[in-house]
């Protein structure tokens, strides 16, 4: 019988595996550029978290540093450089948080929900469907395949005009955020999230809690842009709908 691969064995087998499948096909012109290099980086982390993590109890959660520095102990191109690893760490890291995230904030058919994802970050916080922008990426082509990668719903079938949607921004720390209101979703739509690692539950959540509510604690964004949602809804939510705002006892917005 073959002996048991110890811990370290299987780190090398593992990272060394992913180094051939993410970079050893990689064009000269991404190896010389940091910034790809670290977003290609990224690919392989969120492959490890959603493909590798589940068939071996035996991987650890890692955070992306974490699992950079790995690949760089790894990695036969990266580990050249391994010296250099927190400097070119933390300009990839203040570059990254520059990047402007895009997302939706999905409302049901009723006008009675919001739909939400819990995030697998460190706090767990409730959140709406969004992430960063592509290279090349228009904001809404950004927001919509956020929301069929977290939710797995596919908005092209519920926007009727591309060109009504409501749009609303605001910066946080430096980093531009943008999010599409979309009404009308289907309530009970099967969402399913096509990254299984990313997102820990879906839910909906009903506006008369959302209004209600303390955002600060336990969602993330959603403070931030309440009150403009708010102005939003009272304009555009049908009135037969519109009595769930009087029962939440919504102050009003000067």
């Amino acid at each position: 019988m073959g002996k048991k691969k110890k811990g370290k064995d299987i780190m090398r087998e593992v990272f060394e595996d992913l180094s051939l499948r993410f970079f050893l096909n990689l064009p000269d012109e991404e190896l010389k550029h940091w910034g790809r290099l670290f977003f290609q980086l990224e690919q392989a982390n969120w492959f490890y978290s959603d493909h590798l993590l589940n068939k071996n109890k035996k991987l650890p959660e890692l955070s992306l540093k974490e699992f950079c520095l790995y690949m760089f102990k790894y990695c036969s191109i990266l580990n050249k450089h391994i010296a250099q690893f927190d400097v070119h760490y933390k300009k990839f890291s203040k570059y990254y948080s520059s990047i402007p995230v895009c997302g939706t904030i999905l409302i049901a058919e009723t006008w009675k929900h919001m739909l939400l994802v819990q995030t697998n970050s460190k706090s767990k916080p409730w959140s709406f469907p969004k992430g960063k922008i592509d290279q090349n990426e228009t904001k809404l082509q950004c927001a919509l395949r956020e929301a069929y990668e977290e939710v797995g719903i596919d908005l092209s079938t519920v926007i009727k005009d591309k060109g009504k949607l409501k749009s609303m921004t605001h910066n946080i720390n430096g980093r531009n955020f943008c999010m599409f209101i979309i009404p009308n979703v289907p309530y009970n739509y099967p969402f399913r999230p096509k990254s299984g690692y990313e997102i820990l539950s879906i839910k909906w959540f009903e506006l008369k809690t959302i209004f209600s509510t303390d955002l600060k604690q336990n969602f993330y964004l959603l403070h931030s842009f309440m009150s403009k949602f708010k102005q939003w809804f009272r304009k555009n939510c049908p009135k037969k709908y519109l009595n769930q705002l009087k029962k939440a006892k919504i102050k009003p917005i000067a």
